[in-house]
């Protein structure tokens, strides 16, 4: 059922992973990466928050040392509006992945502006362009980037 989900999510037919990534969880609730990934399709493809934040912390607790499970937990909170857990989290994923990560330096920059912490944002966004100029999020990182620039003064 793993196989299929991932399968599925190459294909970006989410609707399709997520039935198999619940397949997965009916049979051990507590597959840490099928929770984190039906977590992060229901962030960022429309489903219940609420849900997502269930499954995400789920898997943290199966798997607690995960950067990717803490991404996904810290990308939840920073939707709910939880900046602070978000930025903990984000920060701990960020330091596991020893800066290397620019998806997740995308999002502890995302969380950073929301908490008005201009600069950490700026800093954040400006090290993920540093690592990669094309990750999925690169155009929104430089229009956040732009954005903060035009802005005076930091926190």
């Amino acid at each position: 059922h793993m196989m299929m989900a991932i399968l599925y999510e190459l294909k970006k037919e989410t609707p399709k992973a997520n039935e198999y990534y619940k397949k997965v969880l009916d049979l051990n609730k507590n597959f840490a990466l099928a929770a984190n990934n039906l977590a992060w399709n229901y962030a960022e493809y429309g489903g219940n928050l609420d849900v997502a934040l269930g499954l995400a912390q789920r898997a943290r607790e199966a798997n607690p040392n995960d950067p990717v499970v803490a991404d996904t937990l810290g990308w939840i909170y920073y939707k709910k509006g939880v900046y602070e857990s978000s930025i903990s989290l984000l920060k701990e994923s960020n330091e596991k992945f020893k800066g290397s990560n620019p998806t997740v330096l995308y999002h502890l920059g995302r969380a950073y502006e929301k908490n008005r912490d201009k600069d950490r944002a700026k800093q954040a966004l400006t090290q993920a362009l540093s690592v990669n100029q094309e990750f999925a999020e690169v155009a929104d990182v430089r229009r956040l980037l732009g954005s903060l620039q035009d802005q005076k003064g930091g926190k």
